[in-house]
């Protein structure tokens, strides 16, 4: 009985709208700053800032010439650096989104998910009849370029008030030579966050 009478307790807390959160949708373009940390926005600029300076950069152009082809580029990892927790694979998506829209260059799926694919096309091909619709690991595209980052930050804080600046690197290696074909960073995202 005192389990029934609890349940129906809780049934009835969760059910008062004092409880109850209120959700405002906003335009997925609109700046909205809760906590001073890291955000949306922040990756967003950041990533079409470093796209705009790699893809229009004179080393990466030359490279592009020197190639004779638009280049391959796989995405590797982009560090965190920084004091805080930061998903930099939303970074290193929004870079990988923009560089293959462009069509400047020609994108390859991480190591991570070529494994899974090799996986897919061997369980294919274990079944599969039509010897002509086998797919071969030999016609895998092989990078000429690794994509790499990290994002590292600078907190200044006194009593009342803490500035954060954000300073982001990027840059794209030969993955043959191990020459470093362009380096970008992006040091416009700065905040000034204030206690109540």
């Amino acid at each position: 009985m005192k389990k029934i009478i609890c349940i129906l307790l809780l049934v009835m807390l969760a059910a008062c709208p004092c409880f109850a959160k209120k959700v405002n949708r906003v335009d997925a373009g609109k700046q909205v700053d809760l906590s001073g940390y890291w955000n949306d926005t922040d990756a967003r600029i950041v990533s079409e800032s470093l796209i705009e300076q790699a893809l229009n950069s004179g080393s990466f152009m030359g490279y592009k010439e020197d190639l004779g082809r638009r280049p391959i580029i796989t995405g590797g990892s982009f560090r965190n650096d920084s004091s805080e927790y930061i998903d930099t694979s939303i970074l290193t998506e929004g870079i990988t989104t923009a560089i293959l829209n462009s069509g400047k260059a020609r994108f390859i799926a991480s190591r991570k998910r070529i494994e899974e694919i090799r996986e897919e096309r061997m369980a294919r091909q274990s079944w599969q009849a039509d010897m002509s619709q086998q797919k071969e690991v030999a016609n895998e595209l092989i990078p000429d370029l690794v994509l790499t980052g990290s994002v590292k930050t600078i907190v200044d804080t006194d009593n009342k008030t803490s500035l954060r600046t954000y300073f982001i690197y990027a840059e794209l290696v030969d993955i043959e030579t191990g020459e470093m074909i362009w380096r970008g960073e992006n040091k416009e995202i700065k905040k000034v966050i204030g206690k109540k």
